[in-house]
């Protein structure tokens, strides 16, 4: 419920720019009224979309289920239909086109933040911050092949509301302390040895798809200024990236 949603962010102070993060919007095949719900509750809001290459994440997150027990498809080594949805970005931004405005977006592609500092200026820009003086690496985070398993019961528990309610109320130090906790090392499972060059040959014209839609977005909001945003953020000044 809407007013749940509110009481998240019940520490924010009054003038204060407040968000979220959630791959789950991106998934409008099994939640195709997220991005009207969006425009309602919250027109006009910006809309940060980071991207990274269609195949590395299907593959990054087919490992991920693999470390937690999960069966991928029908077989262990199979890629469920979720995940291919998942890397569809052209179809994420197709239904959110629908609600709102294409200059609500900023994309950014994962490739490009770790090796340039101008697509978080745009994202700065966009939501009307000032350029930081120092620039600060920023830290790689849910790596999954870095990854260990969680016992199969705790995995579950905290794949549901009850899961998520704790998360909402417990500080998060003392989740990932916990985390930490009942992690247990792991050998690689053998289906998350799948690579991108196997992921084509396997199946070419769902990654073809993939990879056409993928540059459709970066051509449309990234690589060709104008034609899906615009950002008014001059050449960064020389300094770490």
């Amino acid at each position: 419920p809407v007013s749940y949603y509110r009481w998240l962010f019940r520490g924010r102070r009054p003038g204060q720019i407040t968000g979220e993060a959630s791959p789950t919007y991106s998934w409008v095949q099994r939640y195709p009224g997220v991005p009207q719900r969006i425009a309602a509750d919250a027109p006009g809001i910006p809309l940060i979309f980071m991207i990274r290459d269609p195949l590395e994440r299907l593959l990054s997150h087919h490992r991920h289920r693999a470390l937690l027990g999960r069966q991928s498809g029908a077989a262990d080594d199979e890629i469920a239909p979720a995940l291919w949805e998942r890397s569809s970005y052209r179809t994420t931004i197709e239904a959110y086109l629908d609600h709102v405005d294409a200059d609500q977006f900023v994309v950014v592609d994962l490739d490009d933040v770790q090796n340039d500092r101008e697509p978080l200026l745009r994202v700065l820009d966009r939501l009307g911050l000032p350029w930081p003086t120092d620039w600060v690496e920023l830290p790689s985070s849910n790596v999954s092949r870095e990854r260990s398993s969680m016992p199969r019961a705790v995995a579950y528990v905290a794949q549901t509301p009850v899961g998520a309610f704790v998360r909402d109320i417990v500080p998060r130090d003392r989740v990932q302390s916990a985390k930490r906790r009942l992690e247990r090392p792991t050998p690689e499972p053998q289906a998350a040895h799948i690579a991108s060059e196997e992921l084509r040959e396997r199946y070419p014209e769902r990654c073809a798809d993939l990879e056409e839609q993928y540059a459709w977005v970066r051509r449309m909001f990234i690589d060709e200024p104008g034609s899906g945003q615009s950002s008014s953020a001059p050449a960064p000044a020389d300094g770490p990236t």
